[in-house]
This record gives structure tokens, C-alpha cells and sequence, in this order.
């Protein structure tokens, strides 16, 4: 990627770009040679085919990339979360939970379809860059004078006083976004996943895990996740600008002026829907209770989601574009749609289940005696763990397709519910709130998956005979596990000896079933990844004996 001061443009030698998911190809390439005006067609298709396979090669290397950094941040996340817990009570996080629920709200405002339209702009010029990021500081600044404004009136809704000091500190937050949201935005159009991954992997091990856990045991409370939030995103801001090396000057031009903000309202529109259905029912428990309540839930649900934010990632690399690539082949399609959703149960059903029966001891290891509370919210929110897998798989195929208008009907049926159910149930309790939310969740899957049986014309039979195998093998898993579970119970072991004890078991069972290679247990799709890890062990075999 380099600056052509003849042209005034940003050229580069593989113009291809991600939006959504979708790769675009540009006309030419200047690595492959590959020359628009050869009428040769042999010629042509011949080079053509070989930037296909460098552009699949490059897609694919981002996408192991992507999921192993994801992986690798799920772990280092959780150990974060594990290590202040003990540091910190559950009022303590509560405040910064609903501090992080109006940051998250202004958030939405703050980028108005600058990023997105950025990457999918189809020439991207210097000036681009320059009012995308003129505009980006802007909003940025606005969005920061706003939360210093607000502060005092978020405070009274919530009843934390705290909260107004904490988001005037926090404001700061957006000047350091709105510095390095369009270089972020540049670089995820130019395929560098895995350099705004490490980045951001970074930032938040040493500048959030690390400094708040220093200020958290030097005593300063709540204000350690505020200063660790503001290290964070510091660090994550000057690594992203430093790669991307956009010019830092501002400018204003019509053309891109009215690019952005062409299709802000959008992306706005869908960003606030979004929101409230990600975010509605924390929203309530802060409103309606207190900040040990709001903290004691907020935890619970992170920690619930741990499994179902990694599969969505790893999905979102490996599942959407799988489906998007057969656009236009309706039988194929409807073949990948039933295997995504077939090894949707076959991960997610034995999860589920084990997060469930693990829950208390879950709760004990990583969060300490104190947040003990936490254990019945956190199972009755694990009851719609396996719908959100499932949820990703035909949320996948909706985009996939272009079926938007059925993804946007579900997502906001979904945000309604959130926000009336939560606000019914929450005076019977966080517990009665929390099955709520899992109620919810479970009826926004049956509308999400109706549009997708349109999409590919699937019926409830045959949806169901592909959940078929994941409901064996977890019941397999649940009966192993739950053994296991009573056996270290019984004699008065909890919290990582029954947890390292399920682990193991759950491996060896993992093992066994891959061993038999059973059709009837595990299906067509299990048993293509027993063969290829049949396979790939002969492999590793046969080289370590030559």
C-alpha cells in the first residue's frame, strides 16, 4: 500500500476489500499481471484463476489468523476477569457496568457509517482518508463533551453517584477512538487481520489486564477499570495509527462528506437495534436495583457468553463466507446450512450442557467466594446458550443470502422482547429476569430460523434430524460429566478439582467417540472430523517414523 503522488490516490499491488464479510475483487492486480484489455481468454482466465487463489490462499490465512487470536483473547480475557474479581467487589464493577452501558450508547453516535463506508469505498483517495478521519475527531470530540454532560443525569437515573465522575474520566475514551477509527477501518479493507488483532490483544492484556490489576491491588476500587479502560484503548489507538499510517491532517470534502453521511442513518439505525438487544437487559438490572446487583449479573452473563462470543467470531471467518460463496446454487447452500447447523449441535449442545451442571464451580474458581450470588443467575442464563450457536449459524445464512430485511425483523422482535420481558420479570428478581432473558432469546431463535427455512427452503423435520447427533453426544457428556461432578461433590471438592476432573473426562469421551467412529452417535459431521483426525494423525505418524 503506498501514496501515488501522480494520481493522488492510494494504490496498492492486491486491491481487495472485506465488507461484511463479502471479498471484492478488483479489475486488476498488478502482482499477478493480470491486463483487462488481453482479448486472450485463455490468457486471462488462466491468471485471473491464479489471483483467485492467492486472494482464497490470503482470506484463508486471515481466517486462521482471526481464530486463533480469538481463541487466544478468549483465554486471556477470562483471565482478566478471573484476577479482578478477586480484586474488586461486585458494587465495584457494577458501577463501571453501567458507565460502560451510556459509553456504549454515545458509541453508537459516534461513528455514524464513517468506518464501513471507508471500507467498502471502491476508490479510496488521500482526501477520503483525510475527511473520514476530520469527521471521525468531530464526532469523537461531540461524543466526549456529551458524556461529561450527561454524566450528572445518567447518575441520578441509575442512582450511582459515582457514576458522574467515572464517565467525565471515561469521555476520554472517545478522543482516543476517534484518533485511530479510520485506520482501523483502512486496514481491515487491505485484509491486515492479523495485525489490528494482535494490536488489540495487546492493549488489552497489558493495558487493561495489567495496570488494572496493579491500581486494583494498590486499593483504588472502581477507579482501576476506569484507568485500565483509558490504558487500554490509549495503547490500542497509538499501535493501529502507527501501522496504518493514514495522514493526521484534516480536511472536509463534499464527495466524501456525503459518502459517510449518505449512509450513517443506517448503519445508525441498525447500531441503536443492535444495542438495546445486546445491552436492554443490563440497562434494566442497573436501573431497577443497585450496583451489586448490576455487577453480580453483568458477570454472570460475561462469563456465560465466553463460549458463544468465540463460536460467533470463528463463525463469522469460517461459516458466512462458506455461505456466501453459494450464492446462486440454492441445493448447495441448503446442504451447507443444514452441516453449519448440525455442527452448531454438535459443539453447542454438549457446551451447553456443561456449562450448565459446572456452573457453581465456574462461578467458585474464577470469580471467589464473594460473588457466589452469582451462581443461579448464571444458570438460569445458561438455559439459552445453545440458542445463541444455533442463532449465528441462520443469522449467517440471512446475510449470506442478502436476506436482511429478516435478519433486521428478528433483531428487533429480539430487542423488544428483551426490554418488556426484563422489565416485567425484574420485580421477582434478577433469577426470574435472567430466565426471562433466556426465554427471549430462545423464541428470537425460532423466528431467526423461520426466515432462514424460507431462504433454503428446509423443513422442521429435517432441521431437527440435524441436531440429531449433538443431542446424543450430550447426553453422553451430561451423563459422564454429571458423575464426575457428584463423585468430587460427595467428598467435599469444589471448584477447580471438579472442574480439571470434568475437563478430563470430557476429553476422554471426545476421544473415545472419535475412536469408534460411530455413524448412528455422531452423525455425518462428526464423523468427516473423526476421519480427519484419523487422518491427520497417520499423517504425524508416518513423519515421525521416517
Amino acid at each position: 500500500m503506498r501514496w501515488n503522488p501522480e494520481s493522488k490516490r492510494v494504490t496498492t499491488c492486491e486491491t481487495h476489500k472485506v465488507v461484511a464479510g463479502n471479498v471484492r475483487i478488483s479489475r486488476s492486480s498488478h502482482r499477478t499481471g493480470i491486463d483487462v484489455n488481453d482479448r486472450s481468454a485463455g490468457a486471462f482466465h488462466a491468471r485471473s484463476e491464479g489471483y483467485m487463489n492467492q486472494l482464497r490462499q490470503k482470506v484463508a490465512r486471515g481466517a486462521t489468523w482471526t481464530a486463533g487470536l480469538h481463541g487466544a483473547s478468549m483465554v486471556i480475557e477470562l483471565a482478566i476477569t478471573a484476577l479482578l474479581a478477586r480484586l474488586l467487589s461486585p458494587a465495584q464493577f457494577g458501577i463501571v457496568a453501567a458507565a460502560m452501558l451510556f459509553m456504549g450508547l454515545v458509541n453508537v453516535f459516534s461513528e455514524v457509517g464513517v468506518a464501513p463506508t471507508i471500507i467498502q469505498m471502491p476508490d479510496l483517495t488521500r482526501d477520503d482518508l483525510r475527511t473520514g478521519l476530520t469527521v471521525s475527531l468531530y464526532l469523537s470530540l461531540c461524543c466526549a463533551v456529551a458524556t461529561w454532560c450527561g454524566s450528572t443525569l445518567v447518575a441520578t437515573i441509575f442512582h450511582m453517584p459515582e457514576l458522574s465522575d467515572v464517565l467525565k474520566v471515561l469521555g476520554g475514551v472517545f478522543l482516543l477512538r476517534g484518533i485511530s477509527l479510520v485506520s482501523e477501518a483502512k486496514l481491515t479493507r487491505d485484509l491486515h487481520v492479523k495485525e489490528v488483532r494482535l494490536v488489540q490483544l495487546g492493549a488489552r492484556t497489558f493495558g487493561y489486564g495489567l495496570f488494572s490489576a496493579i491500581f486494583a491491588w494498590h486499593g483504588y476500587g472502581y477507579w482501576s477499570l476506569v484507568y485500565g479502560s483509558l490504558i487500554e484503548e490509549a495503547l490500542r489507538a497509538s499501535g493501529i495509527y502507527a501501522i496504518a499510517r493514514i495522514p493526521f491532517s484534516l480536511l472536509l470534502s463534499g464527495p466524501g462528506l456525503r459518502l459517510i453521511f449518505s449512509s450513517s442513518a443506517g448503519f445508525t439505525g441498525i447500531n441503536i437495534v443492535n444495542f438495546i438487544a445486546l445491552n436492554g437487559d443490563t440497562a434494566i438490572v442497573a436501573r431497577a436495583t443497585d450496583a451489586v446487583s448490576t455487577g453480580l449479573y453483568s458477570r454472570a452473563f460475561k462469563l456465560m457468553s465466553f463460549p458463544t462470543t468465540l463460536y460467533s467470531k470463528i463463525a463469522d471467518q469460517v461459516v458466512f463466507p462458506a455461505m456466501a460463496s453459494l450464492q446462486g446454487q440454492p441445493e448447495r447452500l441448503r446442504k451447507a446450512y443444514l452441516e453449519a447447523t448440525a455442527l452448531a449441535a454438535l459443539i453447542g449442545l454438549p457446551i451447553s450442557v456443561v456449562i450448565a451442571l459446572v456452573g457453581p464451580d465456574l462461578i467458585l474458581f474464577f470469580y471467589g467466594p464473594k460473588w457466589t450470588a452469582a451462581t443461579p443467575i448464571f444458570a438460569a442464563l445458561s438455559l439459552g446458550i445453545f440458542a445463541r450457536f444455533s442463532t449465528r449459524t441462520s443469522s449467517s445464512l440471512l446475510r449470506a443470502t442478502g436476506n436482511l430485511r429478516g435478519l433486521f425483523i428478528s433483531q428487533i422482535i429480539y430487542a423488544a422482547g428483551t426490554v418488556i420481558g426484563c422489565s416485567i420479570a425484574i420485580p421477582f428478581g434478577l433469577i426470574a429476569m435472567s430466565a426471562t432473558v433466556s426465554l427471549v432469546l430462545v423464541l428470537s431463535f425460532f423466528i431467526i430460523t423461520g426466515f432462514a427455512f424460507r431462504s433454503v427452503d428446509v423443513d422442521l423435520p429435517t432441521f431437527f434430524s440435524a441436531h440429531l447427533a449433538g443431542l446424543k453426544v450430550a447426553a453422553i457428556v451430561a451423563l459422564v460429566t454429571g458423575g464426575v461432578l457428584d463423585l468430587c461433590h460427595h467428598n467435599a471438592l469444589h471448584g477447580f478439582v471438579p472442574l480439571a476432573a470434568s475437563g478430563i473426562s470430557i476429553a476422554l469421551v471426545g476421544v473415545a467417540l472419535a475412536a469408534v467412529k460411530s455413524q448412528w452417535i455422531l452423525g455425518d459431521v462428526g464423523m468427516k472430523i473423526a476421519l480427519s483426525l484419523h487422518t491427520k494423525l497417520r499423517r504425524f505418524s508416518a513423519k515421525r517414523e521416517a
